[in-house]
């Protein structure tokens, strides 16, 4: 009894042989400098006092990132290395290495004296407290 035709298997073949073929391009264009960065996964969530901003980048040292606060942009970039050892032959490679970059847009109501950013377990948590805003009471005014 032969195997029934299953035309999407032949679909299915092709597609993981193009997924292979496409990883190994981008990972020795990677590793040869050819990418102009990668964009480390981030979170933002928000409460009544403050923004948090959460940046999943394991592999690094507290003082290897720059963040920067510059009107209402907040700017976080580093560079993430592991020395490679030559006597290694890599089968896969997966972990991104080199420069990073994330820019986000801060609301208006941020006050960037108070920004503070904390490195922990390869989670980069950064806290954006609100400018507290004034309670304001109706004045009545006339008109003449």
């Amino acid at each position: 009894m032969g195997l029934k035709w299953d035309p999407f298997r032949d679909l299915v073949t092709f597609q993981e042989h193009i997924n292979r073929l496409f990883d190994a391009s981008v990972s020795q264009h990677r590793h040869e400098g050819g990418l102009a960065g990668w964009h480390p996964p981030a979170d933002v969530c928000e409460s009544e006092a403050s923004i948090h901003l959460y940046i999943e980048i394991a592999g690094m040292e507290p003082d290897r990132f720059d963040i920067k606060a510059e009107g209402n942009r907040l700017t976080i970039s580093g560079e993430r290395s592991r020395p490679r050892r030559p006597e290694e032959n890599y089968h896969q490679s997966e972990i991104l290495q080199g420069p990073f970059h994330r820019a986000f847009v801060l609301p208006s109501d941020v006050d960037p004296n108070g920004i503070q950013a904390v490195y922990t377990q390869g989670m980069l948590e950064i806290t954006l407290p609100k400018i507290k805003k004034s309670v304001t009471q109706a004045v009545p005014i006339k008109v003449k």
